[in-house]
């Protein structure tokens, strides 16, 4: 290796090293011990999934529930089969309450009207919610895709 390749590599290592420095910082979490270990941060990727694979995760036996993340305003029983209704305008508290085990993997869907999904994903991650999918194309996705929808009394 000459000279010139080996200072171009030693300046890019040490760029990719300052770049990252902070990735290894403390975060200011460290409660009633020293700051002696770094600790990273990072935000969760939200996943989001087609109709098919949707069926195909109901169908699989695995542990899934729907949410279907609807405005607190909308008038039509309209939903996917099976899914929780949570309403924007409903306490987070009696939403939960209605979820499943937090070992159970959450499809998250907005609602014929709207519905916050990108809230409601940030705020099961806090209560301990890891497997969170989303479906946006919501009920008028599911209904494109040729698949029957469930109608039926407002929950």
């Amino acid at each position: 290796m000459n000279i010139r390749n080996f200072e171009l590599l030693f300046l890019s290592l040490l760029l990719l090293i300052y770049g990252s420095a902070d990735l290894f910082a403390c975060d200011g979490s460290c409660q009633g011990v020293g700051c002696n270990t770094a600790s990273m941060a990072f935000a969760m990727p939200r996943s989001s999934i087609t109709a098919d694979t949707l069926v195909n995760l109901m169908n699989s036996g695995a542990k899934v529930a729907l949410v279907e993340c609807r405005s607190g305003e909308q008038k039509e029983d309209l939903r996917i089969p099976g899914a929780i209704i949570a309403r924007d305008n409903e306490p987070e508290e009696t939403i939960f309450a209605r979820l499943p085990s937090k070992d159970t993997m959450l499809i998250l869907y907005p609602g014929l009207e709207g519905g916050n999904i990108a809230s409601m994903t940030e705020s099961l991650r806090k209560l301990g919610y890891l497997s969170i999918l989303e479906y946006r194309d919501g009920v008028y996705g599911w209904i494109t895709f040729g698949y029957e929808p469930a109608k039926g009394e407002l929950p």
